[in-house]
């Protein structure tokens, strides 16, 4: 009896967090429910590029959530990873 009741209540917790998520959706003019499109990136480019000791170029991104910045990097096997990078400043020396 006692496992039923656990095996009940795990049911029914995990049937409310299933619920739990808001759909990516919006309504038109019409009424109508719209699927939103996700892009690859929520975050916002910054137009600049890494360059890797390789001499590759990445794209460099600004994190929406927290500010960080990170360029995306694809390994071999075509995974996407985020690289974060420390900006640090440079100094020229004037001529």
């Amino acid at each position: 009896m006692k496992k039923l009741f656990i095996a009940v209540a795990l049911l029914v917790s995990g049937s409310a967090f299933a619920q739990s998520s808001k759909p990516n959706v919006r309504i038109d003019n019409a009424g109508n429910y719209v699927a939103l499109e996700r892009s690859a990136h929520m975050d916002t480019a910054t137009g600049a590029f890494y360059v890797s000791k390789e001499g590759n170029l990445y794209p460099v991104y600004r994190s929406r959530k927290s500010g960080k910045i990170y360029a995306l990097r694809i390994s071999k096997k075509g995974k996407t990873y985020r690289y974060y990078l420390r900006p640090t400043t440079v100094e020229f020396d004037s001529f």
